[in-house]
């Protein structure tokens, strides 16, 4: 973890803080960009990397200089420690619109709400003191809500989860081919769809491009560099294509290619107690049935053939025949069910039961009732 000056001239200049993560984690690069008095963090990053990176924040700009977060999609990487950003800050916070009410699941204050603002679909122009930063669409790369940024001033890309790469132990990329080891296996199951991918390659294209700075990894310090990355993308297959034959039922008997038109693809495990047919007990011979539910009328081999097995538990309050009380004979109710009106004979034939417990609440109220009232009702002895 640290930060690097990657660009500073004539008052406008970004930081990278590198590799923010720990254990399992998988580790983050936030930026700063500053122009004057104003400063945009993007992807702030999760809870367990919040108190380090609003530390380094706050030692390379003044926090009251923070006037927007920018948040590239809704993964927890990125979002979940937004209610504290806020929170100890007065930036307001940028995403998606097709996120703005589904950020609250992450604990955000409900005062706070006004100062999420959702992004069109097409993307903005932000300005940022005396400058104006380019937010780019780049839905489906991976989020179906994503975004990028473009600063003209540095001519850099920020470009989210695309052009990620995996520890690679290095800060700028030398050798392209070697890299791809680094971040294709992330790409080629985290980005979708091969449309998306060229759309996005043409779009950047007319950009003047020095760097790219991804977040998750390795940057493509240069202008060569990130033309090769951009060229790889287009060429990128989607994990659509390549998940087509992942889409099938886990252990379901069906037709295979592999096994032969038409084949029934083979049970590799069968559910216990399900009677079914299998190579190990012969030819169509059903399977023995494991476990018996508890309590069922079977036929049983330790019972002898066709004996019903007896009913071992019967439900409380269930009317059925039972040896006990003579056959035919309906069980008694045990318990009724309370507040319900039914027949008893402490009552008389055909009498019906008073409600045990009556609603502390008449119904017509309730509906007039804030949740703490009716939590209060329910609850009422």
């Amino acid at each position: 973890m640290g930060s690097t000056s990657l660009f500073n001239k004539d008052g406008h200049s970004f930081i990278l803080l590198e590799g923010f993560g720990q254990g399992e984690m998988v580790a983050t690069n936030q930026v700063i960009i500053h122009n004057g008095n104003e400063a945009i963090l993007l992807d702030p990053g999760g809870h367990k990397v919040h108190y380090e990176v609003i530390n380094e924040v706050s030692s390379l700009v003044p926090i009251s200089d923070l006037k927007y977060l920018f948040f590239s999609h809704q993964d927890p990487d990125i979002i979940a420690a937004a209610n504290a950003w806020l929170m100890l800050t007065e930036a307001d916070a940028l995403i998606s619109k097709l996120w703005v009410r589904f950020i609250p699941h992450f604990g955000i204050d409900e005062l706070l709400l006004p100062r999420l603002k959702g992004i069109p679909d097409e993307g903005m122009r932000l300005p940022l003191g005396n400058s104006e930063l380019i937010i780019l669409p780049a839905h489906f790369l991976h989020s179906a809500g994503n975004f990028q940024v473009y600063d003209p001033i540095s001519k850099t890309l920020f470009s989210g989860d695309l052009g990620a790469s995996m520890s690679p132990g290095y800060l700028e990329v030398t050798d392209f081919d070697a890299h791809i080891a680094f971040m294709e296996s992330f790409h080629l199951r985290y980005m979708p769809s091969h449309q998306a991918n060229q759309c996005w390659a043409e779009m950047v294209r007319g950009l003047e491009i020095e760097r790219i700075v991804p977040q998750h990894g390795a940057i493509f310090p240069d202008p060569e560099t990130s033309k090769r990355f951009i060229d790889w993308v287009a060429e990128l297959p989607g994990a659509i294509e390549l998940f087509k034959d992942k889409y099938k039922v886990p252990g379901a008997v069906g037709t295979s290619t592999e096994q032969g038109k038409g084949s029934p693809t083979k049970v590799d495990e069968e559910l216990p107690g399900i009677v079914g047919t299998s190579a190990e007990q012969g030819k169509a011979s059903p399977t023995k049935v494991d476990e018996e539910l508890p309590g069922a009328v079977s036929t049983s081999a330790e019972q002898g053939k066709g004996s019903p097995t007896k009913v071992d538990e019967e439900l409380p309050g269930v009317v059925g025949t039972s040896a006990e009380q003579g056959e035919g004979s309906p069980t008694k109710v045990d318990e009724e069910l309370p507040g319900a009106v039914s027949t008893s004979a402490e009552q008389g034939k055909g009498s019906p039961t008073r409600l045990d417990e009556e609603l502390p609440v008449p119904e017509e109220r309730i509906a007039s009732m804030n949740w703490a009232q009716r939590l209060k009702s329910v609850f009422k002895k």
